[in-house]
């Protein structure tokens, strides 16, 4: 059995992509986002490492 924590996934996504120089967002889960729009990162979900 294999345990993955919830936010494990947009972890290595997040990872991977400001190794390879790529722009992202990431809202809060129900939190409105209009693509092309100026959008603050936040990275929310690791609340592990505040």
């Amino acid at each position: 059995m294999i345990l993955l924590l919830w936010n494990e996934p947009v972890k290595r996504f997040s990872t991977a992509a400001e190794k390879t120089g790529q722009q992202y967002v990431s809202p809060k889960i129900g939190e409105a986002y209009t693509l092309g729009e100026n959008f603050k990162q936040e990275d929310w979900w690791n609340f592990e490492n505040k």
